[in-house]
C-alpha cells in the first residue's frame, strides 16, 4: 500500500525546479523545512527528474548564495 501524497507536492516540485531554497519553500507553503526535504528526497528524485537532473539542481542550489 502506498502512502497518500501531499497536496503540496506539485507546488514544492515547481519551486524546487525554479531554484528556490528549502527554507523559502517551507515559508511559502507553511510546511516545515524537514517536510519539504522529505518530499524532495522521497518523491521528486524518484518520480519527477532523473538522478543527473536532481544532482544538477542540488549543485546549483549549493553554489547560490
Amino acid at each position: 500500500m502506498s502512502r497518500p501524497s501531499s497536496p503540496m507536492l506539485p507546488l514544492v516540485i515547481r519551486r524546487v525546479l525554479e531554484g528556490r531554497s528549502i527554507k523559502e519553500i517551507a515559508f511559502e507553503t507553511g510546511m516545515t523545512p524537514s517536510a519539504v526535504q522529505k518530499i524532495i528526497s522521497n518523491t521528486m528524485r524518484k518520480e519527477y527528474v532523473t538522478e543527473a537532473e536532481f544532482r544538477h539542481i542540488l549543485n546549483q542550489r549549493k553554489s547560490t548564495p
